[in-house]
């Protein structure tokens, strides 16, 4: 029953992680390539929206790594358990790593609002959308995988379905 519960919500969160941040990229990059909004009008939706995306990312990606790693240690011997459970911590460790180690100091390159950047924003953009590629990629791969698994309920549904007809 536990495991149930823990593999539930972890599916739910999963999934509303990769379409949060999906929708994110996908507005962010629209605005972007539009070409309609200055330099500094960009920096500002930056400051102001990144912060968000974070914390709505940390919201749900350590619970959701902490119901898998639940529910991997109630099933431990199933490779769905095993591929989930790495794809969760490689996830959250690579959006961990980037807040605090690529995010923060790409903030404060942008500060004050209108003044250069320096020549390393470049790089520390590029890696930021790596880290962030793969974050996505893990809690795709969890929720791909758990949301592929039948529920134990329309399991035997089935198996009676079957036997009957």
């Amino acid at each position: 029953m536990i495991a149930a519960i823990l593999l539930g919500l972890s599916r739910l969160l999963s999934a509303l992680w990769c379409g949060g941040a999906i929708l994110f990229v996908l507005v962010t990059v629209q605005e972007i390539l539009s070409g309609k909004l200055e330099s500094i009008v960009l920096d500002q939706l930056i400051l102001l929206r990144f912060p968000v995306y974070y914390t709505f990312a940390f919201c749900l990606l350590v619970p959701t790594t902490l119901a898998t790693l639940g529910w991997w240690a109630m099933t431990p011997g199933r490779w769905t358990t095993r591929v989930s459970a790495a794809a969760a911590v490689l996830g959250l460790a690579a959006m961990t790593f980037d807040y605090f180690q690529v995010y923060t100091p790409l903030r404060d390159m942008l500060l004050p609002l209108g003044s250069a950047r320096p020549h390393s924003f470049r790089q520390y953009h590029r890696w930021t959308e790596q880290l962030n590629t793969l974050a996505l990629l893990g809690f795709l791969t969890v929720s791909l995988i758990q949301n592929s698994l039948p529920l134990r309920g329309s399991e035997k549904l089935t198996r009676t379905d079957s036997a009957e007809q």
